[in-house]
């Protein structure tokens, strides 16, 4: 595995987080790739598992918790709001206020009413993984970029039974 090598997109990929990455990768990986060179075989690997982890991944945005604060918050609305003003305004997501509202049938926000929330944020998660097939690898992790990668995974993966431990 040569992951990194200049001119390599999937390293631009995980440095700069995107297509999921920073979802796949912890903060100290995150950081690793960010502020240097991949120089170690324990780096390579890791980056390279990021990548295809990222590659595999189905992701969508949702509206997620705070971790720190799961209290239960009051707003009170305001002249000339409506759920987004809101949301943005105190931190959180529409989905959430609209979750806290169960016992409220109207979409109408009256002014002086109080609504509850906890903090939350639209972010992309992982909701499902593609088939983990050599195919899927290798067209997903390797990108046409060796037409006989399928075949090379393929014969990997039928050695592996063959390895004494």
């Amino acid at each position: 595995m040569q992951f990194g090598n200049d001119g390599d997109p999937a390293l631009g990929v995980l440095k700069a987080g995107r297509e999921g990455s920073d979802v796949v990768m912890d903060a100290s990986l995150a950081k690793a790739i960010k502020n240097g060179p991949i120089d170690t075989p324990e780096l390579n690997i890791k980056a390279g598992i990021a990548y295809l982890f990222t590659r595999m991944a189905k992701f969508t945005v949702r509206s997620v918790l705070d971790k720190n604060d799961a209290s239960i918050h009051l707003e009170k609305v305001r002249s000339g709001d409506n759920l987004w003003i809101i949301a943005k305004r105190v931190g959180t997501t529409v989905d959430e206020l609209t979750l806290q509202r169960q016992s409220v049938s109207s979409a109408v926000n009256r002014v002086g009413e109080v609504l509850k929330y906890r903090p939350a944020a639209m972010k992309q998660v992982i909701v499902a993984w593609r088939d983990w097939t050599t195919s899927n690898i290798a067209d997903r992790y390797n990108s046409g970029g060796d037409a006989d990668y399928q075949a090379k995974l393929d014969y990997v993966l039928q050695l592996f039974p063959k390895l004494k431990r």
